[in-house]
């Protein structure tokens, strides 16, 4: 397993060096929203770094609207996802994390089934805008506190069994899981489509090892259902400096814990 952070301004990546973490995992919609030279930016500060972009996240802005009677245009939601995978594919970036719970929300009064038809017909073909440029599509089920639809990974896992979201895959959450009283043995029955993680530690979301999760077993059930993709940390950081390798060291070593069980 490969081992990450979210970062949301370049200038975090020298810290992400000093920890060695493997890779980063950078905010979509924000890289999408800038100038060629805040863009620049970005790309100067990647360009041979030992911490290459390999994920994404954050993938629609809330403006960007994919439900409802008066959803934004097709055209428009096409423009939008097609600048912003031209931009992470100029970073190298492989997952593409489509949690953006304010897009995707069922507004209140609308039919659910035509909501999901919705965004189904928007995963078919964000996916394979994304597969055109050597991108993976992934779902991320969020807390209730953050949007009213795909809750779970077991819901998210039976939405795209479907089979009409084209190509996206699906992300399990350490945090959003808890949160909701997921078991982990989700994790070994949505294997077929798991393709990112992401972590945080306790109900305040923070740094791996600061608070009371049980990340062996998190890990156990990820080596269980064969799963040996990427782990991000996606949390609050007090002091980010501080306590991103500390944070990085942490779930290395669960993870190696459990691999030694073996």
């Amino acid at each position: 397993m490969r081992f990450g952070c979210c970062v949301g301004k370049p200038e975090q990546l020298s810290a992400l060096e000093r920890a060695g973490a493997d890779y980063c995992e950078l905010p979509a919609s924000r890289l999408a929203g800038l100038d060629d030279e805040g863009f620049g930016a970005w790309v100067a500060a990647l360009d041979g770094s030992p911490v290459p972009a390999r994920a994404a996240n954050g993938f629609l802005p809330g403006q960007v609207r994919l439900t409802g009677p008066e959803p934004t245009t097709i055209s428009e939601q096409d423009a939008y996802v097609a600048g912003c995978l031209d931009r992470l594919r100029r970073l190298g970036v492989e997952r593409l994390v489509f949690g953006s719970g304010t897009a995707r929300a069922v507004p209140a009064g609308f039919e659910r089934e035509k909501a999901l038809e919705q965004l189904a017909a928007f995963m078919r073909r964000a996916s394979a805008a994304a597969t055109e440029r050597g991108i993976t599509l992934v779902l991320e089920p969020l807390r209730r506190a953050e949007s009213n639809v795909f809750n779970s990974v077991a819901e998210g896992a039976e939405f795209l069994r479907r089979g009409a979201c084209g190509s996206t895959r699906l992300l399990a959450d350490l945090f959003h899981m808890m949160e909701e009283g997921e078991p982990m043995t989700v994790l070994e029955e949505s294997r077929d489509l798991l393709s990112h993680v992401h972590v945080a530690d306790g109900h305040a979301r923070r740094a791996p090892g600061t608070q009371d999760y049980d990340f062996d077993s998190f890990f156990r059930h990820l080596a269980t259902a064969g799963y040996e993709g990427r782990c991000s940390i996606e949390c609050g950081w007090g002091d980010f400096d501080a306590e991103v390798g500390p944070g990085l060291q942490f779930i290395r070593s669960s993870a190696a814990r459990v691999a030694n069980e073996g």
